[in-house]
């Protein structure tokens, strides 16, 4: 793999909620013993997510291991079958190098 990641590395982020919880009139979601902030993994993993696709824009025609394989609103079986029609060997190691998101 070209692409391979070949360190951990531990970052921080730090954002701004503009929307909050839509069941709570849009407030911050919070914790309700410690009224600290709650953000789930999920909600991590796409900020990141978009962030890339931002950073690479088009990388899926690019093919330089940026591409973003979790998309919003988009079915995985299509890129999953997209791998398939290629006449590769190993399938999981062409998605690994063509998917950012993947690797990490």
């Amino acid at each position: 793999m070209s692409n391979v990641i070949k360190n951990r590395y531990d970052f921080v982020f730090l954002f701004d909620v503009k929307d909050g919880d839509p069941d709570q009139d849009n407030l911050p979601r919070v914790d309700a013993e410690d009224q600290k902030g709650l953000v789930t993994d999920v909600c991590i993993k796409r900020k990141v997510r978009n962030y890339v696709g931002i950073k690479f824009p088009n990388e899926d025609k690019k093919n330089t291991g940026h591409a973003i394989f979790i998309r919003q609103g988009e079915a995985l079986n299509k890129t999953i079958e997209s791998a398939k029609d290629k006449e590769i060997k190993d399938k999981q190691i062409f998605l690994c190098d063509r998917y950012w998101d993947i690797r990490t």
